[in-house]
């Protein structure tokens, strides 16, 4: 991302990371008990979906590879279906956007190795 689109891009500053409006939504989502889920297709590209209790909604690729660059979510590498689990810092984050109003989602406490 170019640091122009970056200054339009809408979002704010949330325990030193820098938030899209979609990707607080996504966090929020799987702290309340969504699934975000990829899939691959019969043709091998992948599909991302946010897996509520009634419906499936399409999510950009580049939302989930940032929030996984941004470590606040973590895969749990399975083929064809993997699920997205949040970091232990991407659940203090999505804590602090719900006021504390999750379903206690399981996470990938300490899962990602820090440089």
């Amino acid at each position: 991302m170019n640091f122009w689109n970056f200054l339009r891009a809408r979002g704010n500053w949330i325990d030193g990371v820098w938030l899209t409006d979609g990707q607080q939504q996504i966090l929020i989502a799987v702290f309340q008990g969504a699934a975000l889920r990829s899939q691959r297709d019969i043709e091998g590209g992948k599909i991302y979906e946010l897996r509520g209790e009634l419906e499936a909604q399409p999510i950009p690729r580049k939302t989930v590879l940032d929030l996984r660059k941004k470590r606040l979510i973590e895969t749990n590498h399975k083929f064809p279906s993997a699920t997205f689990l949040l970091t232990s810092h991407g659940k203090q984050i999505a804590a602090q956007l719900t006021n504390g109003q999750g379903s206690n989602p399981v996470s990938a406490s300490d899962f990602v190795q820090k440089e």
